[in-house]
């Protein structure tokens, strides 16, 4: 099934015009991950590795400073883009599966936390 907007993964949600999301994507027959922005009325886009069967996500944030990260096994990671997001106390994480029909989205750890 082509079809460019189902996606899953994390989201950092201030509001519905703030936030920012690392998430697994269907783009035609392929999967990608892709770190997106909407800061006010702007979105930004970028994409990290291919997806595997089994991925992991991280988002860090150090200040406004947001950092992706993806892994295929939970150990070594591979450090993807960074966008720029002030968030209040108000912020949330959330789980998303959105835009379809027809595929599963299997959550199986989330944790949130200091860096260590």
């Amino acid at each position: 099934v082509a079809n460019n907007s189902i996606e899953s993964g994390i989201v950092l949600y201030q509001d519905d015009t703030h936030f920012l999301k690392l998430t697994l994507q269907a783009i035609g027959s392929t999967r990608q991950l892709e770190f997106a922005i909407k800061n006010g009325g702007t979105w930004g886009r970028a994409y990290l590795a291919a997806a595997a069967p089994e991925t992991w996500l991280r988002i860090a944030r150090h200040g406004a400073l947001c950092t992706s990260y993806s892994s295929h096994d939970g150990i070594s990671w591979t450090r993807g883009p960074n966008w720029q997001l002030a968030t209040t106390s108000k912020a949330r994480i959330a789980l998303i599966s959105a835009g379809g029909t027809g595929y599963l989205s299997s959550f199986e750890y989330l944790r949130v936390g200091e860096r260590q």
